[in-house]
């Protein structure tokens, strides 16, 4: 079983995500007033003033009526959702607080059990398959289940089972945390060029794999793998025309000066494997093979976000549980559970749980801010989120707080700050960070005035990752990036703990702990200057000959072997400091 499965099966269902992100509540401001939402008992056309006459609908929800629908929330207004009902609605409130009294959207006042922000629809005729003509011809439908899909599916839309996210079936199979890793994919031999840019793909591959909705992912330039449904797949390959085939993600343009890659995903014929499925809107159905035994929910993401805080500032969000959104290839911006790109100050979001986000369009996370200022994200429990990442802040002048979050179970980026001033990243822990894309956390292009400081990143593809300004660093005279007292440990995938991709200049790396599987630290060719001191360094130091970027005896130096594998695992399991949490 590999480690994602294993920290996958160890998370457990929602109700255990709620409990461990649970915490205590920031204090609420009396001065407003208290609404509440029912969603599964709520009317619109009530006062929302009291739990007996709560409305359906939140403010700001496009399908709200009535008073829900005309309230403008102030200053110290809360807006109280009940625990335990699951909530289906995109939420875009005009809502203005105060540094004081912020409005405050809170899941947790109300009932035993957290409010469930879901990103998903439920699917009916959910059942054991029959035999294989009712499950897209199987050979294996003994050990599958099948449910009717809705008109208006994609492929791209993602399948969820007791709010834990499935894998589209792949060939070659491979696990969650390398489903995208392109080295892993099919080999076209560079001497198939001609035949690749004509449409051709000579493959042997399984028989069935032509039925119900297969999709082509093929890697293009600029090393982006790109998918498509127009083509057809039999045993000797794959063909299409590349004239008219509409591809997701990139265009037709292959590698032609080194061996191409390509998978074929979606395939019916190979759901077998424990967590995969396969949706043929075609035929209106979607094939799956639970994790376990026992199936209570189905569901499938529609594209929806959760909050949109664009139009609001100085609010809160806490106290919730976000569970099964899914964002559809070539949909811009969707399926994010919170979303803010207004520039608008005073966002919080605290205490909260998040869980099967799964947003295949690169780049978005399950919080993605832009233009953030005064912006905090405290607490927070993301997990079991393939193909996502988890904390965005990009185009932010700050400040930004990025603090005491605990990620785990990611295909993508922990924590980003791009192109962000007065940035700090903050005693979070993450961990089970995989894939091509996995950095624990990174701060990329011109961030400056960013502190990372006391977080733990363990079991990570890519525990810290930095990047340096395409033209003038810090013009404004402003700071680098500051990196202190952090434990970084790379896992067998990672090709560094720490590793700078280029054009850094003034990047500070203190009192930190580096341990990857060969090398500890890596330069670009392209950075400037940097500040390495009292580093305990585990593996090898990779930097241009003459650079002077790092001074060896500045550092506490051991092979990745013999002293140095006792220090990592004695590190492994470090956590961060609970004061700083508080």
């Amino acid at each position: 079983m590999s480690q994602f499965a294993k920290l996958m099966r160890a998370a457990g269902s929602l109700p255990a995500l709620v409990v461990a992100a649970a915490a205590p509540a920031a204090p609420l401001m009396a001065e407003g007033r208290i609404f509440h939402v029912d969603h599964a008992a709520g009317s619109d056309t009530a006062d929302g003033l009291s739990q007996a006459t709560a409305w359906k609908h939140a403010p700001g929800d496009s399908r709200a009526t009535g008073k829900a629908r005309s309230t403008v929330l102030a200053a110290g207004d809360v807006v109280r959702f009940r625990g335990g009902v699951r909530y289906r609605g995109y939420m875009v409130p005009r809502a203005t607080g105060t540094a004081e009294a912020p409005v405050v959207f809170d899941g947790s006042s109300w009932g035993l059990s957290r409010a469930i922000i879901d990103g998903s629809e439920p699917l009916s005729g959910v059942r054991q398959c029959q035999s294989a003509a009712d499950c897209l011809g199987n050979p294996a439908w003994q050990t599958l289940w099948r449910a009717d899909l809705p008109a208006g599916v994609s492929w791209t839309d993602w399948l969820f089972v007791n709010d834990t996210p499935l894998q589209p079936a792949q060939y070659p199979d491979l696990p969650p945390e390398r489903a995208d890793r392109v080295a892993e994919y099919l080999a076209i031999p560079k001497a198939q060029a001609a035949e690749v840019l004509a449409g051709t793909i000579r493959h042997p591959l399984p028989h069935g794999l032509e039925r119900g909705m297969p999709v082509l992912g093929l890697w293009v330039k600029p090393n982006v793998v790109a998918f498509t449904t127009d083509m057809q797949v039999n045993a000797n390959g794959v063909t299409l025309d590349p004239a008219t085939a509409r591809f997701d993600g990139g265009t037709y343009n292959p590698y032609t000066d080194r061996d191409g890659r390509f998978t074929i995903m979606n395939a019916p014929a190979m759901v077998g494997r424990p967590g995969t499925f396969a949706m043929s809107p075609k035929d209106g159905v979607v094939i799956f093979r639970p994790g376990g035994r026992h199936v209570s929910h189905v569901s499938v993401g529609g594209r929806r976000g959760g909050f949109n805080l664009s139009a609001a500032e100085h609010v809160r969000v806490r106290g919730f549980s976000f569970a099964n959104f899914a964002g559809a290839r070539g949909v811009h911006a969707s399926g994010i559970a919170i979303l803010t790109n207004s520039g608008r100050p005073g966002i919080e979001i605290r205490d909260n749980g998040f869980r099967g986000v799964v947003n295949m369009t690169a780049g978005f996370g399950a919080v993605h801010t832009i233009n953030a200022r005064k912006l905090k994200v405290f607490r927070n429990q993301f997990t079991a989120m393939p193909w996502t990442s988890a904390v965005m802040v990009d185009n932010s002048p700050g400040p930004s707080l990025v603090q005491c979050n605990r990620i785990s179970m990611l295909g993508r980026t922990g924590i980003r700050l791009n192109n962000a001033a007065n940035g700090t990243v903050r005693a979070n822990r993450l961990w089970g960070i995989n894939g091509p894309h996995g950095n624990g956390i990174t701060i990329y292009n011109d961030s400056r005035n960013v502190h990372v400081t006391h977080n733990v990143v363990t079991d990570s593809a890519r525990p810290f990752t930095t990047h340096g300004p395409a033209k003038d660093w810090h013009a404004d005279g402003m700071p680098g990036v500051r990196v202190a007292n952090n434990v970084f440990i790379g896992n067998s995938m990672a090709d560094g703990a720490a590793s700078s991709w280029g054009r850094s200049r003034n990047l500070a790396l203190i009192d930190n702990f580096l341990s990857g599987p060969r090398f500890a630290l890596k330069f670009a060719s392209t950075d400037q200057s940097a500040d390495a001191r009292g580093n305990i360094v585990i593996g090898e130091v990779v930097m241009p000959k003459g650079s002077g970027l790092f001074d060896p005896g500045a550092n506490s130096m051991h092979p990745v072997d013999g002293n140095g594998a006792i220090l990592t695992a004695a590190r492994e399991n470090d956590d961060v400091p609970e004061s700083h949490c508080r």
